[in-house]
C-alpha cells in the first residue's frame, strides 16, 4: 500500500507539473505567434523579473515550509505555531515587494522595457506577487501534509483558468498585455489554492500583535537561498542577453529567450519531483551511504527519463521548434544540441544540489549558485564570437554546467566524508 502511495503521489505530482509546463509552452507559443522573435526579445528582461519575483513571492520559503510542516505535522502545538510565524513572514515579505514595485515603477518600466509609461505594469506586478506569495504557501503547507491531490488541483485548475485570459491580453494588448499575462499566469492559481485552504482544518493568523517576538527559525535561510538561486540566473540572462542584443540584436536574444523557455518548462518538471519526492526522503535521512543509494537512484532515473526526451526533442526539433514556438524561430534547431547537453548537467546537479537544499548548507548552497553564474558570463566573453553570437552562448552554457556538475560531484564526496568521519568518531567513556 505505501508504495502504491508513492508511485501515486509521483504521478499527481507529475501531472501537475506536466499541465504547468504545457501551459508554459502555449504562453511562449502565444507570445511568439503575436509578437515574434522582437517581440519576445523586448519581453525578455521582463521575463526574468517575474520569474524572480515569482519564486521569491513570500519569502521564497516554499522548501522550508514543505520541511517543516511534514516534521511538525505530529505535534499540534509546534505546527500551529509554525505556521502562524510563517504567514507572518510571507506577509512581511510580499509587502515590503509590493511597496519596493511601487517605489521604483517607473524606474523599471525604463530599464525593462525602454519606456517609463509603463509603470503601471509594475504596480499590478506587486498586487500580483501577494497572490503569488498565498499560493505558494498554501502550495507548501498542502504537499508537506502529503495531500498531493490538492497540490495538483491547485496546479491544474490554476492553469486552465489562466488560458483564456492570457490569450485575450496577449491578442489585443500587445507588449504590455503580453506582460500582464506573464504575471496572470501564476495570479490565477490563488482562485483554487483558496478553495483548498477553506477546506483544509487549519487556521492560519497574522501575529501582527507579537511580530516583535516572533521566531521564523531557519526560514530566513531558505529565503537566502532562494533568493541567491532566483537572483543570480536571471541576472546573468539579463548579462547575457543584453551582449548577445549588442552583437547580434534582438533576433537572436529572442532565439536565445526561446530556448531558454523550452528549458526551464521541462527542467521544472524535474525540479518539482525533486522538491516534492526527493526532497522530503534525504531531509530525514542522516546515513552516509543511505544518502549516496538515494542520490545514485533518483540521478539514475533522472537522467534517463532526460536522455530518452531530449532524444525525441532533437530528432525532430525542427518540428517541435516550429510547434511549441513559431516558424521564425527555426534557427534555434541548428544550435538546439548544445542547449541540451547543458540542460543534462544541469538536472544531475540538481539532484546533489537538493541535498544542499535539505540539510541546510546555506553557505555551500550560495557558493555554488554564483560560481556557475560566474563560469557562465566568463565563458561567453571570453569565448564569445561576435560573427556566431547565438551559437557562442549556447556552447558557453554547456560548458557551463559542465564544469558545475564535476564542481557539485567533488563537494559531495567531500561532504559525505566528512559525514562518515564525524559519524565515526567514538567518543570515550
Amino acid at each position: 500500500m505505501c508504495k502504491l502511495s508513492s508511485l501515486g503521489n509521483i504521478v499527481l505530482t507529475s501531472s501537475a507539473h506536466l499541465v504547468r509546463m504545457l501551459f508554459s509552452l502555449v504562453l511562449i507559443k502565444l507570445i511568439s505567434h503575436y509578437l515574434g522573435p522582437e517581440g519576445l526579445g523586448r519581453l525578455g528582461q521582463f521575463l526574468s523579473f517575474a520569474a524572480i519575483l515569482g519564486l521569491l513571492a513570500g519569502g521564497g520559503i516554499s522548501n522550508g515550509v514543505v520541511r517543516y510542516v511534514s516534521e511538525y505535522s505530529g505535534q499540534p502545538k509546534k505546527f500551529q505555531n509554525f505556521l502562524n510565524e510563517a504567514v507572518s513572514y510571507t506577509i512581511f515579505c510580499s509587502v515590503i515587494v509590493l511597496v519596493l514595485c511601487c517605489v521604483f515603477s517607473k524606474i523599471l518600466a525604463s530599464f525593462l522595457f525602454e519606456d517609463p509609461g509603463l509603470y503601471w505594469v509594475f504596480i499590478v506586478v506587486g498586487v500580483a506577487q501577494c497572490g503569488y506569495a498565498a499560493t505558494n504557501l498554501i502550495n507548501s503547507i498542502v504537499s508537506g501534509l502529503r495531500k498531493t491531490e490538492k497540490f495538483a488541483f491547485i496546479q491544474i485548475a490554476g492553469s486552465l483558468l489562466a488560458v483564456p485570459v492570457i490569450y485575450i491580453l496577449i491578442c489585443v494588448g500587445g507588449v504590455a498585455g503580453a506582460a500582464i499575462a506573464i504575471v496572470s499566469a501564476t495570479f490565477m492559481s490563488l482562485i483554487p489554492a483558496m478553495y483548498v485552504y477553506k477546506n483544509l482544518e487549519l487556521r492560519l493568523r497574522f501575529l501582527i500583535s507579537n511580530v516583535r517576538e516572533l521566531n521564523f527559525g531557519r526560514l530566513p535561510h531558505y529565503t537566502l537561498m532562494l533568493l541567491t538561486s532566483a537572483v543570480a540566473f536571471p541576472v546573468v540572462e539579463i548579462i547575457v542577453r543584453q551582449w548577445l542584443i549588442q552583437h547580434s540584436g534582438f533576433h537572436d536574444a529572442g532565439l536565445w529567450q526561446g530556448a531558454t523557455k523550452l528549458s526551464a518548462a521541462y527542467l521544472g518538471f524535474f525540479s518539482v519531483f525533486l522538491a516534492y519526492v526527493f526532497l522530503p526522503l534525504v531531509s530525514n535521512q542522516n546515513k552516509k551511504n543511505l544518502i549516496f543509494k538515494l542520490i545514485v537512484k533518483y540521478m539514475s532515473l533522472i537522467s534517463g527519463l532526460f536522455i530518452c526526451g531530449a532524444l525525441v526533442l532533437y530528432m525532430w526539433r525542427y518540428f517541435f521548434v516550429s510547434l511549441l514556438l513559431s516558424d521564425s524561430f527555426s534557427a534555434l534547431g541548428d544550435v538546439l544540441i548544445y542547449q541540451l547537453i547543458g540542460d543534462f548537467f544541469k538536472i544531475c546537479a540538481y539532484v546533489i544540489g537538493f541535498v544542499g537544499v535539505a540539510k541546510g548548507a546555506t553557505a555551500l548552497y550560495i557558493a555554488a549558485e554564483c560560481l556557475q553564474s560566474v563560469i557562465f558570463v566568463a565563458c561567453v566573453y571570453g569565448l564569445g564570437s561576435s560573427s556566431e553570437g547565438l551559437k557562442s552562448v549556447m556552447i558557453s552554457y554547456a560548458i557551463t554546467y559542465a564544469c558545475y556538475f564535476v564542481v557539485c560531484c567533488i563537494a559531495l564526496s567531500v561532504y559525505l566524508m566528512k559525514h562518515n568521519d564525524s559519524r565515526s568518531k567514538v567518543v570515550p567513556k
